[in-house]
């Protein structure tokens, strides 16, 4: 329900749809409005563990952490989302008779193995560049300047590491 992600991907959803394609989000009720404004349709999960404003609480308590605990409570956040988009999706996926799936990146696990589980065609939609990672460029949450050396593409590929451990 972030603005980076719904920003990138509603325009493509709004596309399909002036192409003759029935389009519905999937997510928490904090991406209803945007969802609705642009025309399309809705489709809420965790509607009891995610009401309206969560999105706000949670930026509002990763705004006060920094370096490896707020990444590591990002990385908790991402878990606790994969396990509300496991539980609820597939009933509202067979309920709205989802014909295929578009996935953005930062859900593509949990995103492809739900597409997987129900057979459905998918592809994902890469909203978070800093994910794809890249050793010339330092990790996003470190404090590293860019430098093109070799020393510092080790030290880069050592914080994608520690990246992918933590999330």
């Amino acid at each position: 329900a972030e603005t980076g992600h719904l920003n990138t991907v509603l325009p493509l959803g709004c596309e399909l749809q002036s192409r003759g394609h029935e389009v519905s989000w999937i997510g928490i009720l904090d991406g209803q409005p945007k969802v609705l404004s642009a025309g399309l349709n809705f489709l809420a999960i965790a509607e009891s563990d995610c009401p309206q404003g969560t999105m706000a609480r949670l930026f509002a308590d990763l705004g006060k952490l920094n370096g490896l605990t707020a990444l590591r409570q990002t990385g908790n956040v991402l878990k606790q989302s994969a396990n509300w988009l496991l539980r609820d999706a597939p009933g509202v996926i067979k309920k709205a008779g989802v014909e295929a799936l578009i996935i953005d990146q930062v859900t593509a696990s949990p995103g492809g193995t739900l597409a997987q589980f129900l057979d459905l065609p998918y592809v994902n939609v890469c909203s978070a560049l800093v994910l794809n990672y890249e050793d010339s460029i330092p990790p996003c949450f470190s404090t590293w300047r860019y430098n093109p050396t070799g020393w510092a593409r080790l030290r880069n590929r050592a914080g994608y590491v520690v990246m992918s451990r933590v999330t």
